[in-house]
């Protein structure tokens, strides 16, 4: 979670760690493997169940779209 940061800060963020952990990987000499984030943003009230689902309908996109993405 990114509270009070805007979609572009949290993608950003979202997109250092993806890069971070893929570097750490490969530093340390393990298998490699891919790692995917959906992102939901909120803009007012929202039951928590439906931003979880927003955010799990984005990372199966990212997943069907080529993996290793946010």
């Amino acid at each position: 979670m990114f509270p009070n940061t805007d979609e572009a800060g949290a993608l950003c963020g979202l997109e250092r760690v993806r890069a971070a952990l893929e570097c750490r990987i490969a530093i340390a000499g393990l298998p490699v493997f891919t790692a995917s984030f959906g992102l939901a943003t909120v803009f007012g009230p929202i039951e928590f169940n439906e931003l979880v689902h927003t955010a799990d309908m984005a990372l199966l996109e990212a997943k069907r779209t080529g993996r290793n993405k946010v």
